[in-house]
């Protein structure tokens, strides 16, 4: 779960990766989160599977936590934060998709 923006998925993402910005569930009028149905709601149009692992990231991991929050809210559970995100990612060498 790509928590960046769409502009930096394009520019290179972890292979395999799904696409989620962490501002789309960003609540509004001062919350953190969308209400549960609502997450829910938009998990569930975007088909992110509950039945498999999801990873978390981001540059660094701040927007990934989010991300990781909303989707525990959401009731997902095989759900894992990659606290070095894409930064670590590249510092290993690893080829970017």
């Amino acid at each position: 779960m790509d928590a960046r923006s769409p502009q930096e998925y394009i520019a290179g993402r972890i292979p395999n990766s799904i696409l989620f910005p962490f501002t789309d569930g960003v609540g509004e009028h001062g919350s953190l989160f969308k209400e549960k149905d609502e997450l829910v709601s938009i998990f569930e149009e975007q088909k992110i599977p509950k039945d498999k692992e999801l990873v978390c990231y981001c540059t660094l991991g701040h927007r990934a936590a989010n991300v990781f929050v909303q989707l525990r809210i959401a009731g997902y559970e095989n759900v894992r934060l990659y606290d070095g995100s894409l930064a670590d990612w590249v510092g290993r060498g690893l080829a970017l998709g």
